[in-house]
């Protein structure tokens, strides 16, 4: 009796008749493995230019002496206690108008970019509008909690455009979290599953991602990633406030079918 009808009769599975003529199973083949990705979501960025961020600020910092900045604290989940959080009226300047701008061109590529990861050759989005935005001034210990945005529309993007980041605000040289290294500090993180930090050892890709705000960064995204905003701690040339500020512009889209703005062409 050979090792695999012992095994067999051991644990009550069949066993082979000795009858049967022995098979020689043994040889060699080559086997053509494909890998099968999916992708969890989807982040579009782009880089605006320095004149572009420096109006931007310029004209915010117009909107508060003014006095006629419109808080916006009431609709948003910030924690900015010692910042502020304002609404931005794109009839205010051409820079703000730019931004929206800006925002629906940026959600018309994420559209493109985004059926074509389906090999889908016909979105069903043919226009967007970004019908709000807002800019938060977060200054030491402010922060987000993770949340997500709401939406106007059966699909909705949302973005976020950093215009000023202070000096030093994080330890871009920590190769990790550990030992209070402070390599997130002010950063920006999306979540919608496992951490790196158990998810290889189990062959699970991360589902998390973490971006450095940097000026002029834009960054698009659907309305429903869940992401948040660490606090940061006093920068090292932080004498003045305006060098401890760290300015975010946010914004929601809503993205419409050619029946959508059909009818509404013809309401």
């Amino acid at each position: 009796m050979d090792k695999a009808q012992v095994f067999s009769r051991e644990t009550g599975g069949a066993v082979r008749d000795l009858g049967q003529p022995q098979r020689d199973y043994k040889g060699t083949f080559n086997a053509d493995i494909k890998t099968h990705f999916v992708t969890d979501f989807v982040i579009l960025e782009t880089t605006l230019p320095l004149w572009f961020y420096r109006g931007v600020n310029h004209e915010i910092e117009e909107l508060k002496q003014a006095q006629k900045q419109k808080d916006y604290s009431d609709q948003l989940v910030g924690q900015i206690h010692n910042g502020e959080q304002l609404y931005l009226d794109k009839e205010w300047c051409d820079p703000f108008h730019g931004i929206y701008g800006i925002a629906e061109s940026m959600a018309m590529q994420y559209v493109k970019r985004f059926y074509a990861l389906q090999d889908d050759p016909n979105p069903p989005y043919v226009a967007a509008n970004c019908y709000e935005a807002w800019v938060v001034d977060s200054l030491p210990g402010d922060y987000n909690p993770i949340h997500d945005h709401g939406k106007r529309t059966a699909a909705g993007l949302s973005f976020v455009f950093w215009t000023k980041v202070p000096e030093n605000m994080r330890n871009a040289e920590a190769p990790t979290l550990k030992s209070s290294s402070g390599q997130l500090d002010g950063c920006i993180t999306f979540v919608n599953g496992p951490t790196l930090q158990t998810a290889h050892s189990e062959f699970r890709t991360s589902k998390v991602i973490s971006m450095d705000p940097q000026p002029g960064r834009f960054v698009i995204f659907p309305h429903w990633l869940n992401h948040m905003v660490y606090p940061f701690r006093e920068s090292l040339n932080s004498a003045r406030q305006e060098e401890s500020d760290r300015r975010s512009i946010s914004g929601n889209i809503a993205l419409f079918t050619e029946d959508q703005v059909q009818r509404s062409d013809e309401a």
